[in-house]
């Protein structure tokens, strides 16, 4: 289909396919409407019927019709079906408004990364959002596309605001929030313990007493001992913290773990090395440095490689000891000119 007068009527005509692929037309376009939506066959190929949707004048919704037409069976060409175009109902464009996606009393954890859609419905999109009045909580925003609050909140308070969205015509809707930001709960850390196996020259670390308590017994088969090294870690998000996957390297590749630091790591160690074994996403939570500088209040990480084809890791806080691995052949990994690893509480 295509306009035959402009932006007014709209018109179908039939097209023969020749053997090479060329359209020939058959006859000549037959007006069939306004707006047209969609075009059918029936399945005899004798008819065709099309879609028009036409706005009314006062914007307040659409008129909606069905054009039928015949197809002569030897020229292709068409021809309307009596009474043609049929009247098939209308359709109302109801007024725009917001609804309680988010609702009215909300509240979220300041530290917490945050993404809540507004909610709005009516109206003529596309839809655009703001802040009419009030205080947004530090950190949050309305974003002005996709209509929902996002960030994350930095300072605990309770903040009051206007939401408003408006549409293609110009008509707006506004909605009030009382949204309380509530201090962020910090749990107590864990203690992650570092254990060594002489028989394979491999390190292990685990936070988990499960774990700790089968090494301790010896369960094991090879003997595994503690190194005396710790750190601490969280078992749970907090505000800042990142997780710490754990994959299990099967034998062959170094019958070791690797713990990722971060999703972005851990999400390209699974998609570089198939073989290995996820066993957590988020065996632990620990934060991570910035160009190398941890956040105030927590401790350098950092981490060497074996260097081997039995691949192995390592972590620790004192950088004397990373120092010392280092002379012995390992290799240290990590971000800024301390080659720090993460970050722990």
């Amino acid at each position: 289909s295509e306009y035959i007068a402009p932006r007014t009527v709209e018109g179908v005509r039939a097209y023969k396919v020749e053997a090479n692929g060329s359209l020939i037309a058959a006859g000549g376009f037959v007006a069939i409407g306004q707006n047209t939506l969609d075009v059918a066959v029936s399945r005899s190929g004798r008819f065709v019927y099309v879609v028009n949707r036409e706005e009314r004048a006062d914007f307040s919704g659409w008129d909606y019709s069905i054009a039928g037409l015949q197809r002569n069976e030897t020229t292709g060409a068409l021809t309307p079906i009596a009474g043609s175009p049929f009247q098939v109902g209308e359709a109302t464009r109801s007024a725009l408004v917001t609804f309680n996606v988010l609702p009215s009393q909300s509240g979220w954890t300041a530290g917490v990364p945050m993404f809540y859609p507004l909610g709005v419905s009516g109206g003529y999109p596309p839809y655009t959002w703001s802040v009419a009045s009030g205080t947004m909580p530090p950190g949050l925003g309305v974003d002005a596309k996709l209509g929902a609050l996002r960030g994350t909140p930095t300072v605990p308070g309770v903040y009051d605001f206007v939401a408003q969205v408006s549409d293609s015509r110009g008509a707006a809707a506004t909605k009030a929030y009382h949204f309380t930001v509530a201090g962020a709960a910090t749990a107590a850390p864990v203690t992650v313990v570092e254990y060594f196996n002489q028989s394979l020259d491999h390190y292990f670390i685990t936070w988990v007493a499960a774990e700790q308590a089968n090494l301790d017994a010896g369960n094991t088969p090879t003997r595994w001992t503690r190194t005396g090294e710790t750190f601490k870690a969280y078992t749970t998000p907090q505000a800042g913290t990142s997780p710490v996957c754990r994959y299990y390297i099967p034998p062959g590749l170094g019958d070791s773990h690797f713990f990722g630091r971060g999703s972005t790591e851990c999400e390209d160690t699974g998609r570089k090395n198939p073989s290995f074994t996820l066993e957590s996403p988020d065996f632990m939570q620990m934060f991570l440095p910035a160009a190398g500088t941890c956040p105030a209040g927590t401790s350098n990480v950092y981490r060497v490689f074996s260097n081997r084809p039995d691949a192995n890791h390592r972590y620790m806080t004192r950088p004397a000891l990373r120092d010392e691995m280092v002379a012995k052949g390992w290799l240290a990994e990590g971000d800024g000119p301390d080659l720090v690893v993460m970050c722990a509480p």
